[in-house]
C-alpha cells in the first residue's frame, strides 16, 4: 500500500486546483498547513471551501476574510 504522502504528492502534481475545505467553528485546527505548504511549493492554486458558516458570527466571518484567501463560505442548513 502507498504512503500517505506519495499519495498527496501525487494528487497535487495531478491536480489544477486543490480544495479545503475547512469548519467555520474552528478554521486553524482544520487547516494543514503542511499540504497548503506543499501547494506553495508546487504551484499550485487553493480554494478555502469554509463549511458551516451558519454557526459562527458575522464578525467572525469578517475577520476570516481578511486572512484567507480565496474563500467560499457555505451552509447546507441555510443553502
Amino acid at each position: 500500500m502507498p504512503s500517505f504522502w506519495k499519495v498527496v504528492n501525487k494528487v497535487i502534481k495531478d491536480s489544477d486546483l486543490i480544495i479545503e475545505v475547512l469548519d467555520a467553528r474552528f478554521i486553524d485546527d482544520s487547516r494543514n498547513v503542511e499540504i497548503e505548504h506543499k501547494l506553495i511549493i508546487s504551484n499550485k492554486p487553493i480554494l478555502y471551501v469554509i463549511n458551516k458558516s451558519d454557526l459562527v458570527t458575522d464578525k467572525l466571518i469578517d475577520e476570516i476574510k481578511l486572512d484567507i484567501h480565496p474563500h467560499v463560505f457555505i451552509s447546507a442548513k441555510n443553502n
